[in-house]
């Protein structure tokens, strides 16, 4: 049986847990608090755990932050991912890297961020889009229609790849057979306001909501064709059900 280490505490990082039985590795909310920017540390864990196979989420995630905070997004994203490159190398652990849709033509600091981690090879790299869990800002939308408060909405034609919690942990878990690359599992798009509407479905209620446009680095379409909305309603349902 392989023995995981885990980089991050987020939701796919404790769903991925849950399911290899791993050790987290994160600067809180972890069998072992520390940062991947710290070199010394994570060679330290490396050495203790003994990892066959390191998944690494760790990563600050926020378009806004990562493009307010610039230098600190690659500090964390790029040269901190090469921190666990270069350990997985040393202690020949199998190198999974979890990566966005947003490295593919990126429009701001975070998809750069993410498109200079996979350019470093050696390791699969599995792309994802918006996981679908009580943390994503899907469910925020379910919970603020239901409570009848303002939604902000960037722009109702933005596209967005969409994937269960469920299906992205078995994503990056199935990594472990693949040789080194880029993987995107398979992924549906949906539109902002394909999704509204099933969340009013779900609530039972009308959204009020303000659009704001779009953040600066964000992109309006992860890609041009969306999918049937009948898939949509079954995939919120993972997370939302009517109260």
């Amino acid at each position: 049986m392989s023995n995981y280490l885990i980089t991050g505490s987020g939701v796919l990082a404790t769903a991925i847990k849950n399911k290899t039985g791993g050790v987290l590795y994160s600067r809180s909310n972890a069998d072992i608090i520390g940062s991947i920017e710290n070199s010394c540390k994570l060679n330290s864990v490396f050495e203790k755990i003994k990892p066959d196979v390191v998944i690494h989420t760790a990563a600050i995630a926020s378009i806004t932050q990562c493009q307010n905070n610039k230098r600190e997004a690659i500090q964390t994203n790029v040269l901190g991912s090469l921190n666990v490159l270069n350990a997985c190398k040393k202690y020949k652990a199998k190198p999974i890297f979890l990566s966005s849709v947003a490295a593919n033509n990126p429009s701001g600091i975070y998809g750069a961020s993410k498109l200079l981690m996979e350019l470093m090879g050696d390791a699969v790299y599995c792309r994802l889009g918006t996981v679908l869990s009580k943390k994503s800002i899907i469910y925020k939308w379910y919970e603020q229609i239901q409570n009848g408060e303002i939604l902000k909405i960037s722009d109702f034609s933005c596209v967005r790849y969409l994937i269960t919690l469920e299906e992205a942990t078995k994503s990056i878990i199935d990594c472990k057979s693949k040789p080194n690359g880029v993987y995107t599992p398979r992924m549906y798009a949906f539109s902002i306001k394909d999704i509204i509407s099933v969340l009013e479905i779900l609530t039972e209620k009308k959204a009020i909501y303000t659009i704001c446009g779009l953040s600066p680095g964000e992109k309006l379409k992860d890609c041009k064709e969306t999918s049937n909305s009948l898939l949509l309603l079954d995939k919120i349902r993972t997370i939302c059900q009517p109260l």
